[in-house]
């Protein structure tokens, strides 16, 4: 029994442990009180702590990585709630330019309105505004701001430079650095320009303008994000644009018409106070040979009303038995345009009157003009002169 302790002793302290005169002493008086009691406790193995150890530190590292990604997550989630806010705003910022700029119906201050509101989308000073110029493929700058304030009036070739690439190829163009870039043109060279982007403003499919922006100073570039913000802007420019040139055309129209109109009332006026004061008789007739209008004068012809003359056919004016003649004389005229002749007019009282007729087709569309000069008078002088002369 001693010799189990002793080994199991020797299995925790190891075989080559000196075991000093005190551990000896002790030794022997707990192995004699346990004889006594008549049990032998078996030694136990003290618990490893390795395991405990090592899962501690892996949930160290667990903990270190978890709290380091949700600080990620936190940096993360703060750079697209800032993103999501920077967007709003710049949404925002476009819809109140846009609402501005729709109001605008004067082309001019359209084109200043735009490239002001352009500048304000990113934050700088300085743009022009390409149109069409007079000749072909050529642009010309129509406003100006900023360090290009001098340049309207500026001419250059589509495919030159920005705004002429822009307008070739009908998409946006962002130059990180200008002064380096090959396709500057060389006559801004002593410009201290760095960055430039051009928009294109479009009707349909067609290019109509291009809006440049600038930045000068070196640390700034025109973003990917910036180009697309002034794209949507550029659109809704466009739509301004349009609706501005399509005012101005119908302002020009309608007081084209106006004058039109106005002249037309004035030759009305005048057309009537000679219609109304001719000595000779004047009928309107449409293409059914209907009066549709008539001057006193013609009323006189056989003391008709003017009421019982409007709306009355030409060919119930006419003796019974000339209406077939009338009626072939009406289908030559229209189809020639004019007539010029002389015609015998039977009054309802029987009296005969000689007169010279002029007649015009279609002096308005559908209407023709009916003029009688009444020769009765001359043409019975005539032949009284004519009498007197071979008789006396």
């Amino acid at each position: 029994m001693h010799e189990l302790l002793h080994q199991q002793l020797n299995e925790h302290l190891g075989s080559d442990a000196e075991i000093s005169e005190e551990w000896a002493q002790l030794f022997e008086d707990i192995s004699r009180t346990y004889l006594q009691a008549g049990a032998l406790p078996t030694v136990q193995h003290l618990p490893d702590q390795t395991e405990n150890v090592q899962a501690a530190k892996a949930e160290k590292v667990q903990d270190d990585r978890a709290a380091a990604n949700s600080s990620r997550e936190i940096i993360e989630r703060e750079h697209i709630e800032a993103t999501l806010r920077r967007r709003n705003d710049e949404l925002g910022a476009l819809y109140e330019t846009t609402l501005r700029i729709l109001g605008r119906t004067e082309p001019q201050s359209l084109l200043d309105d735009i490239v002001a509101k352009a500048c304000a989308l990113v934050g700088t000073s300085h743009g022009y505004l390409y149109v069409a110029g007079q000749e072909a493929g050529e642009l010309v700058v129509q406003v100006a701001a900023g360090i290009f304030a001098s340049d309207i009036g500026y001419r250059m070739r589509v495919g030159e430079g920005v705004a002429g690439r822009v307008w070739t190829t009908g998409e946006p163009l962002a130059v990180d650095d200008y002064i380096a870039w090959s396709g500057r043109c060389h006559d801004r060279d002593g410009m201290v320009l760095h960055s430039l982007a051009g928009i294109p403003l479009k009707i349909g499919s067609d290019v109509v303008g291009v809006i440049g922006l600038a930045y000068l100073e070196p640390e700034r570039t025109f973003a990917a994000d910036e180009i697309e913000l002034l794209s949507r802007f550029g659109q809704m420019a466009s739509l301004a644009l349009g609706k501005a040139r399509l005012h101005e055309k119908l302002q020009k129209e309608l007081g084209e018409r106006n004058r039109a109109e106005e002249a037309l009332r004035t030759s009305e006026k005048q057309f009537r106070a000679i219609f109304e004061n001719a000595s000779d008789a004047m009928a309107i007739i449409d293409n059914e040979g209907l009066c549709v209008d008539v001057n006193p004068a013609a009323c006189l012809l056989d003391s008709w009303s003017r009421e019982e003359l409007l709306g009355a056919s030409v060919f119930n004016l006419v003796p019974s038995e000339r209406v077939e003649d009338l009626q072939q004389l009406w289908c030559t005229f229209l189809r020639e345009g004019q007539f010029k002749g002389n015609y015998t007019m039977v009054r309802r009282s029987g009296e005969t009157r000689e007169l010279e007729l002029s007649a015009t087709a279609n002096y308005l569309p559908g209407y023709h003009m009916l003029m009688f000069h009444d020769v009765t008078e001359r043409k019975a002088l005539e032949q009284q002169l004519m009498h007197q002369a071979f008789h006396d």
